[in-house]
């Protein structure tokens, strides 16, 4: 099912056909953030 039906429509008549599906996105639980981890991948390229 799309939210854009318009398009779909037109691209059927274009001969366009789909092909599969899959979710567009999966929100998990949220993740531990952890500011400091930031820096700690750049670091050692600096200086």
């Amino acid at each position: 099912m799309t939210a854009n039906r318009g398009a779909l429509a037109r691209l059927q008549r274009l001969g366009w056909q789909e092909a599969w599906q899959a979710p567009r996105l999966i929100r998990g639980e949220p993740l531990d953030w952890q500011p400091e981890a930031i820096w700690g991948q750049f670091n050692h390229a600096l200086g």
